[in-house]
């Protein structure tokens, strides 16, 4: 269920990023901007997403998955609906790059987090389940953005996507954080507690006992058989702190029970297991995933921006060039649900899966401008889009593996926010002018 529920949520998240080369065109028609200018509001929606990453992954670990995930989504909503009262392309920028970009960052460190804690066994075949909701929309959105703007124009075109993007608010409430995951961080910060209350009382007691917390034994209390601690002798003997009852101690108010005891002492032991999963947040695993994760979402969404454009300069319809997104999301979906079949059987390793699909990605891209038909650039399209779902359902598994359960949603908000920073350098790459639009591949 909360597999079906990210995977429902994100096919009404990416409204617009799925139909950005539908938008583009639009923009540049409707407030008579450059190429250049236009390219802004839809660079700015990764930028934003992936800048706000590190703060929505501390975030997601105070207050938990379900909140972040209906409040990003809300804000996604709302933001395209208030396009409707843009002036111009800077109204467009805030409100279509920053707010909505920033919506659909406390969305992406959800998905990243509920995969990782659900799904140990099948853990590809979850993720392609999660993330092929994206690419579901691919195949309604942009031809029903365009239709929506021939019939009601680009402002009538931001209420009516706004509206739907609302159903992503309802599937939100179906995320949430396993219960077993609820309890280990709750068991975490009463370790943390725990190691506060020592502190204080090593540091409230006789002078020669400051520096250490003394080991402490329990002993059944004289009258009332309550607990109290005994600090064990040099010879063996024990020497009883207060023999009082516990109800009427005045040096520890509070005693556990030896239930609660036992709980403690498996607290500390996950607490001590995540300071040890600190080390494995930077290795070479990790490093390599952020390298991949900048390069081709920076290079997938030039990709999914001018592709429309691209297709127009080789003289395709506009009618018929929108359907290209179409092919590009079929082989998309493809990619997805296969590569888990063929991870749990074994036949390749994930990172080598990842390493082909990735080098597969980055030869269409290069290839892709000799193209020059209708067909030619839809059979890159569609080699591309099976390259880039392969891509996008192992690098959260691969990354998750590399750093620990623990690490996952600070790992993916610091990659993101370095792809972030780079994301505003596209509208630079795609120029003002047709040709740079063969240079961007």
């Amino acid at each position: 269920m909360v597999a079906v529920g990210c995977s429902c949520m994100n096919f009404f998240t990416v409204v617009m990023i799925r139909s950005a080369g539908v938008v583009y065109v639009n923009i540049v028609d409707y407030f008579g901007v450059t190429r250049q200018e236009a390219a802004w509001p839809i660079s700015i929606v990764p930028g934003c997403a992936n800048l706000a990453g590190p703060f929505v992954a501390v975030i997601v670990r105070k207050v938990g998955v379900r909140p972040v995930a209906i409040i990003g989504t809300f804000m996604m909503s709302l933001s395209i609906m208030l396009c409707f009262f843009a002036p111009n392309i800077l109204y467009l920028s805030v409100f279509l790059g920053v707010f909505h970009g920033i919506g659909s960052g406390m969305t992406i460190t959800p998905n990243a987090v509920c995969l990782n804690e659900w799904f140990d066994r099948m853990k590809v075949r979850a993720s392609g389940i999660i993330y092929t909701g994206a690419c579901l929309g691919s195949f309604v959105f942009p031809v029903l953005f365009k239709y929506c703007n021939d019939v009601f124009g680009i402002r009538g075109c931001f209420l009516i996507f706004g509206a739907l993007m609302m159903n992503a608010v309802a599937f939100s409430f179906f995320i949430r954080s396993p219960p077993w995951r609820v309890k280990a961080r709750k068991a975490k910060l009463k370790a943390k507690r725990m190691e506060k209350q020592k502190q204080i009382l090593s540091n409230g007691g006789p002078q020669e006992n400051k520096g250490f917390v003394p080991d402490l034994k329990l002993s059944a209390g004289p009258s009332t058989g309550a607990m109290v601690p005994v600090i064990p002798q040099s010879n063996g003997s024990s020497k009883d702190i207060n023999m009082q009852p516990t109800a009427h101690s005045n040096a520890i108010n509070t005693i556990p029970e030896l239930d609660d005891i036992e709980e403690d002492h498996v607290s500390i032991a996950t607490y001590q297991h995540v300071e040890v999963a600190k080390k494995k947040l930077v290795n070479r695993v990790s490093l390599l995933m952020g390298l991949t994760y900048v390069f081709v979402t920076y290079s997938n969404m030039a990709f999914m921006t001018v592709l429309m454009d691209f297709a127009q300069d080789r003289h395709v319809p506009l009618d018929k060039a929108v359907y290209l997104l179409s092919g590009f999301a079929t082989s998309d979906i493809v990619g997805r649900l296969s590569v888990g079949w063929v991870s749990d059987k074994g036949l390749l390793e994930n990172k080598t899966i990842l390493g082909l699909s990735c080098s597969a990605f980055g030869l269409c891209m290069q290839v892709l401008p000799f193209f020059s038909t209708y067909e030619g650039i839809m059979f890159m399209s569609i080699l591309v889009g099976y390259a880039i779902g392969n891509t996008v359902v192992l690098f959260n598994v691969v990354l998750g593996d590399a750093v620990g359960v623990e690490r996952i949603p600070t790992a993916i908000g610091c990659i993101s926010f370095v792809a972030g920073l780079t994301a505003f350098s596209r509208p630079f790459l795609i120029g003002e002018h047709l040709i740079g639009h063969r240079g961007c591949s």
